[in-house]
């Protein structure tokens, strides 16, 4: 019974375990500059830490998926100012929700911890100084 659950939950992390397409040197360049439309507001969703580092994640705003992270990767988009709802999708679904202002940077860091068959998520809203020096060291992943 003992290697059956074992076996279950290798299958499981093995399913997860896929690769997150990288967006160009150039689209990593420019989110890094750390400005936003004076129309919209910015928002960056990463991923820092050993754990689960090659699970991937699904990221949504407001029930739309934005795209997918890894490890030492994030995700970039612009959305409109108003209320949002951010999701992240592991063995858990995580849910932040935001209030964007216009011309405003958010980061939004997805923290992982092991769950019971994979690895479940928390989305925390971050400072900017935190976020800029964790997206730093990380890379942009293909954002819908």
């Amino acid at each position: 019974m003992k290697k059956i659950a074992i076996m279950i939950c290798v299958a499981l992390v093995c399913v997860s375990c896929a690769s997150v397409p990288l967006a160009s040197i150039d689209d990593d360049v420019k989110a890094k500059e750390y400005s936003s439309p004076s129309d919209k507001a910015a928002v960056f969703v990463y991923r820092t830490g050993r754990l689960g580092a090659k699970q991937v994640m699904k990221v949504s705003i407001d029930g739309n998926e934005i795209g997918r992270t890894q490890k030492d990767r994030y995700l970039y988009k612009e959305i409109d100012p108003g209320f949002h709802t951010i999701s992240g999708k592991a063995e858990n679904i995580s849910v932040l929700d935001l209030e964007a202002e216009a011309g405003k940077i958010y980061f939004v860091w997805q923290q992982v911890a092991m769950g019971v068959f994979s690895t479940r998520n928390t989305l925390k809203l971050v400072d900017e100084e935190t976020g800029k020096r964790d997206v730093t060291h990380c890379r942009l992943s293909t954002t819908k």
